[in-house]
């Protein structure tokens, strides 16, 4: 449904389709949090509109992306409200397999550009990697650092 609604029909490109991941992933967080009266976490405050190839033209809202993933768990009757006499709450037990779910992200991102750097930071606009070479290690290390 996000694939078609950011116009993503090739489901053989799995870099898209690994970003569409990440999206709901994220926009399934900020659901969750702000279903949460603790208030814990503010990544629906950090969320921005998914912007077109441009950099200009919004593609998608975070707004529109947050009714639609509500309204696709509501089909499957699943609301995100909170009950304090209910800690199983459906969608923690969801959040570890949207997370294993991105982790093939990573996974593919080591073996398109094999294992030289490793992520130590993210943020919207950056990525910091530190190098494997810092531990002494370098190329040939690789088939040893595979899991």
């Amino acid at each position: 449904m996000v694939g078609h609604m950011l116009e993503v029909t090739d489901l053989t490109d799995l870099t898209k389709w690994t970003n569409i991941s990440s999206i709901i992933s994220n926009a399934h967080t900020a659901l969750r949090q702000e279903a949460n009266p603790a208030g814990r976490g503010k990544i629906g405050e950090k969320l921005k509109d998914i912007l077109g190839a441009d950099g200009k033209t919004i593609k998608l809202k975070v707004d529109t992306l947050k009714a639609t993933i509500k309204a696709l768990a509501a089909t499957y009757d699943l609301h995100y409200t909170y009950n304090p006499n209910n800690r199983d709450h459906w969608w923690g037990m969801a959040a570890p397999f949207l997370s294993f779910v991105n982790l093939f992200k990573h996974r593919l991102n080591e073996v398109r550009n094999g294992c030289e750097y490793f992520p130590i930071h993210k943020s919207a606009t950056e990525i910091k990697l530190v190098g494997i070479g810092q531990s002494g290690l370098n190329g040939a290390h690789h088939t040893l650092m595979d899991d």
